[in-house]
């Protein structure tokens, strides 16, 4: 009766141990993409012939961005891994300045816009004002559990424990049976 018990014993925790120690990882559901990058300048506003820095997203990587202003080219960028481009752009008009870049994105044509006002030195010079704001970074969440090393050396001390158990119940049996 008690070789019984202790043999069930054993079992299960063999049978835990295994299932702590070997015991399949959690996926996580696959992520929504990020949103794209919104386009926006380093400067809402700047004198005439200074430059700011246009940055937008959403375009396929590593493909060519035409970047214009008021209609007029000003660059050309390559949209790095992300679908993001960078390019310094020098204000050349007083005033209001669409800075418009145009590319291509995984489901086609892409055009995205920013504003910036341009400062004249003249003062008889005018224009409308207009702003875009600061791109915002977002973090990715961390996943993953911290528990599987510590799990796995729990596992590990439970099967090498049920091992003995066995090991010492079968001598126990056969010094019994002589």
């Amino acid at each position: 009766m008690g070789a019984i018990v202790i043999r069930r014993c054993v079992v299960g925790a063999f049978g835990v141990g295994l299932v702590i120690a070997v015991g399949s990882p959690a996926f996580a559901a696959p992520y929504p993409a990020p949103p794209a990058l919104p386009p926006s300048v380093s400067a809402g506003t700047t004198v005439q012939g200074e430059s700011v820095t246009f940055t937008a997203g959403g375009f396929t990587p590593n493909t060519t961005v035409t970047v214009l202003d008021n209609g007029v080219p000003v660059g050309t960028a390559t949209a790095d891994a992300n679908g993001v481009f960078v390019l310094a752009v020098t204000v050349a008009n007083c005033g209001a300045n669409s800075l418009t870049a145009t590319g291509v994105g995984d489901n086609g044509p892409v055009s995205v816009s920013a504003a910036v006002q341009g400062v004249c030195t003249n003062p008889a010079s005018t224009g409308t004002s207009a702003t875009a704001g600061p791109a915002t970074a977002t973090a990715l969440p961390r996943t993953g559990n911290s528990l599987a090393v510590p799990g796995a050396i729990a596992g590990t001390a439970l099967i090498v424990l049920g091992g003995t158990a066995i090991v010492v119940s079968r001598r126990r049996r056969e010094d019994q049976q002589a």
